[in-house]
């Protein structure tokens, strides 16, 4: 189900970062967002313990988050873990790996759909946590997290276990 749908255009343009319309407006974000066209490897469980292992391609990025294409069903709250080559400066952890693994929370989601209405993905953010799984995330996927209103001197999120689910 898509709440929020977007049309996905047809030739992309060039700089990804250009299809968000929020980009001439100045944020309260922690940190700004970059964009980006990285590569990344997104690894998260439904909750029936089947892992979800997809490429993608991130949208913008910043010390805390970041936004991507996502194919397949997603809920906010679920954890996602992301690996790809992060700017060093950008990081949190892991400074000296060629790679960035790291975990975060999903925020929002928005359906991308194709002019021609064949191609659906979703456009989701995901705030950074940490190199691990939230606690107990592991044990039972079913489980989804908020975060709290302030990052951690890393700029990374803390998170807390959610009362209520959000399916798209």
């Amino acid at each position: 189900m898509c709440l929020t749908v977007r049309p996905l255009p047809a030739n992309p343009p060039l700089n990804p970062a250009s299809m968000n319309m929020w980009n001439d407006y100045k944020t309260r974000r922690y940190t700004e967002r970059m964009p980006s066209s990285l590569s990344a490897h997104v690894l998260t469980y439904d909750t029936e313990f089947t892992e979800i292992e997809l490429t993608t391609t991130l949208l913008d990025i910043s010390r805390a988050g970041a936004r991507l294409y996502f194919r397949g069903s997603i809920d906010i709250g679920q954890p996602v873990q992301l690996t790809f080559a992060m700017p060093k400066v950008m990081r949190a952890f892991d400074k000296t790996e060629p790679e960035y693994k790291i975990w975060g929370v999903v925020r929002w989601v928005v359906c991308v759909i194709s002019e021609d209405h064949r191609q659906v993905q979703h456009e989701i953010g995901v705030a950074f946590t940490g190199k691990f799984a939230p606690d107990g995330f592991l044990e039972n996927p079913a489980k989804r997290y908020d975060i709290r209103p302030t990052p951690t001197q890393d700029k990374l999120w803390i998170v807390r276990e959610m009362t209520q689910r959000y399916v798209y």
